[in-house]
């Protein structure tokens, strides 16, 4: 009884969360991400920087930018050699200025 109370919660949250995101919301979004690359790289090379530069690093984590855009390269939103190439060139630069 108490499995069965516990799922039909689960399915109420997630059917919550859905309705506040909204329909397509993240179709929205990697299409507002594939029409904005620019954007897009912009943030994941100053995400990779800040990860790396000492004052910045205990408050940016920067897993969340390689693997965001790891994620966007994998739908085919960003191009992969694109977003390898700024997230290093943000985070070799980023060290190289705690340097």
């Amino acid at each position: 009884m108490a499995v069965a109370a516990c799922v039909a919660a689960a399915g109420r949250w997630r059917d919550s969360a859905r309705a506040a995101a909204g329909p397509g919301a993240l179709q929205r979004m990697v299409a507002f991400l594939s029409a904005h690359q620019q954007w897009a790289y912009g943030v994941l090379f100053l995400g990779a920087y800040f990860e790396t530069v000492v004052p910045f690093s205990l408050f940016v984590p920067g897993e969340i930018f390689s693997l965001g855009g790891a994620l966007l390269a994998g739908i085919g939103a960003l191009d992969l050699w694109d977003v390898m190439a700024v997230l290093y060139g943000g985070g070799v630069l980023g060290d190289n200025t705690s340097y």
